[in-house]
């Protein structure tokens, strides 16, 4: 992407944000692979990360990307992670459910939907860093 292309990023993620806060919101609507991704960078919380550094490799249905977290930002890009704190592997619907919906990791790992290697802890705690704003009132 262009310099001038990356302008645009703050307003994309604004945008996000914004529709994430529709009272129609639809819970359970299915998301590609980049549409989860682009969520997370939407709603990638720098307070819950203030205190927290990790490397993150994703396998997100056969799609590789990695995250970085430090000093309260992220950042997240396609392709393996080779020096990862710890490594996540599920479908979209599984991500979708730790992360939005309030599913438990132990349920997700124990059931076999969430592979994890590494660090469990610090597995959890990424999956924790992408609240959900609150609903805006219906007109």
């Amino acid at each position: 992407m262009t310099a001038w292309g990356k302008e645009l990023e703050p307003i994309i993620l604004a945008l996000g944000r914004w529709g994430a806060r529709s009272p129609t919101r639809s819970p359970g609507a299915p998301l590609g692979v980049d549409s989860l991704v682009l969520s997370w960078r939407t709603m990638f919380s720098a307070e819950r990360a203030a205190d927290f550094s990790a490397r993150i490799e994703l396998d997100i249905d056969g799609h590789l990307y990695h995250a970085s977290i430090a000093h309260g930002a992220l950042r997240l890009a396609r392709g393996a992670e080779a020096d990862s704190d710890a490594a996540l592997k599920a479908d979209v619907a599984t991500f979708v459910a730790l992360v939005y919906e309030g599913a438990r990791f132990t349920d997700a790992v124990r059931s076999g939907a969430l592979t994890v290697r590494g660090d469990k802890l610090v597995a959890k705690r990424f999956l924790g860093l992408f609240p959900l704003p609150a609903l805006a009132s219906p007109a």
